[in-house]
């Protein structure tokens, strides 16, 4: 198979011109100041409802060893994430190998943490795919269908947590979740359907021609994803493995930190709480994830404590980045020097 047209050699981390972002850079700073703005307003609410002391104590409680641990196993789901969207990429015909895409979902994973708002770790993985092996639209396309079935994942858990609770006097509380579940159901739903709506031959007659192309590519994508419906499957089946592995990562966390709740609730609000900070309202979700776990825990156990949990959880993800980023520098000027002439 061929490799497919390559980009063009640039400096590491820098993005394929036709991935650059094309708004303004006013505006995107703009954007990454109202985000950490966001950040702040969000923490100092959590701040100034629940009892520092508190937090800082249920954080002192957490073996560094068992943290140390949690961060090697999200490293090692996340060789799993890779693993999953490479199908997902070779569905679309994408000649991606292993090493390119641990590679690039390392590097997507540090620049979610240095470039939250300003690019995101998302745009940075497809660039290092795409200079690459080039395959722009379908890199990008199996991109989103990666995340997409992230998505699906998670709510699907959320299913399983609702049909599980066990006990009737908890409706009530669940009800708010039951409605941003749906909510969120609804809006993916949406925009999977306006994406369909776009592939139309019709459609894509009245758009502009470059746009008309891209999405023209995108559609063989789609129509390529579709005559393998085994690898489909796997990868669904392997989100469902991360995400419930993701699940049962912070449950140990926080029974080590005080919080004791039922299983069946962790699997229920931890995934909620994750798509809650996934809006665009925070850099990089901090600040809404802990608001967010906290008024979730609240009908079920101890919501400072929640806190705690939610933070020592962003430490984790943080230190992923940087592990992944140390990793994917390093591979990247190993492979370098093993190219270069001798």
């Amino acid at each position: 198979m061929s490799a497919g047209p390559r980009e063009p050699e640039g400096p590491v981390g820098s993005l394929p011109a036709e991935l650059a972002p094309t708004e303004p850079r006013s505006r995107r700073w703009r954007r990454f100041g109202l985000q950490l703005a966001g950040s702040c307003v969000f923490l100092g609410i959590v701040f100034a409802i629940v009892d520092v002391d508190t937090v800082l104590g249920a954080i002192a409680k957490l073996p560094l060893g068992l943290w140390a641990l949690v961060v090697a196993l999200h490293c090692g789901l996340h060789v799993v994430q890779a693993g999953k969207w490479r199908v997902f990429a070779r569905m679309a015909h994408v000649p991606m190998t292993a090493g390119l895409a641990l590679r690039a979902h390392a590097a997507g994973q540090f620049g979610g943490i240095i470039l939250p708002s300003l690019v995101g770790g998302d745009a940075v993985r497809v660039a290092v795919a795409v200079r690459q092996v080039g395959h722009a639209e379908a890199v990008v396309f199996s991109g989103l269908v990666d995340r997409l079935v992230d998505i699906l994942g998670m709510l699907a858990i959320v299913a399983v947590g609702f049909a599980l609770v066990p006990s009737a006097v908890q409706a009530e509380a669940l009800r708010l979740n039951l409605a941003v579940g749906s909510a969120l159901l609804l809006l993916g739903t949406g925009a999977w359907v306006g994406f369909r709506l776009l592939l139309r031959v019709r459609v894509l007659r009245r758009l502009p021609r470059p746009l008309a192309r891209s999405l023209l590519r995108a559609r063989r994508a789609v129509r390529a994803m579709k005559m393998h419906p085994g690898p489909a499957a796997a990868a669904l089946v392997m989100s469902l493995f991360v995400q419930a592995s993701f699940v049962v990562t912070a449950l140990l966390v926080g029974d080590a930190m005080g919080l004791h709740l039922d299983v069946r609730i962790w699997f229920l609000i931890w995934p909620l709480a994750k798509m809650a900070s996934m809006m665009p309202a925070s850099l990089g979700g901090i600040g809404l994830l802990e608001l967010a776990f906290r008024s979730l825990v609240a009908p079920f156990g101890d919501a400072e404590i929640a806190v705690a949990v939610a933070l020592v959880m962003q430490t984790i993800r943080i230190a992923l980045g940087l592990v992944s980023g140390a990793w994917w520098l390093a591979a990247t000027r190993a492979r370098s020097r093993g190219a270069s002439p001798r």
